[in-house]
């Protein structure tokens, strides 16, 4: 019974995993929240000084996590001030594979 307890609580541990990440993001709040307004409830945006603001994020999975990140890197400059371990993997695969895109 034990460990039938304790592979349902492993498994609901597993459901409700959250992955948060913090990014300076160099861009008014008008053009920030104009690009991430479609993450919907998984961000939230802080103003800061001039044309920076503090970008909080939460995705259930670390892809979805790296994702808004490359977004974000995409179209503004950014200081990832917290990422998960897991993501970095993600976002350097991102940036190298982003790196060899060409014109056709």
């Amino acid at each position: 019974a034990e460990s039938a307890a304790a592979f349902v609580q492993g498994g609901l541990r597993s459901v409700s995993q959250e992955y948060l990440a913090t990014v300076v993001v160099h861009g008014s709040d008008d053009d920030v929240r104009s690009i991430i307004n479609w993450f919907g409830p998984h961000m939230t945006v802080e103003p800061l000084d001039g044309d920076r603001q503090e970008v909080s994020l939460k995705a259930e999975a670390v892809d979805w996590l790296a994702s808004m990140v490359a977004i974000l890197a995409t179209n503004f400059e950014i200081e990832v001030v917290d990422l998960p371990d897991e993501a970095w993997p993600l976002i350097e695969g991102a940036g190298s594979r982003l790196g060899q895109i060409r014109r056709s």
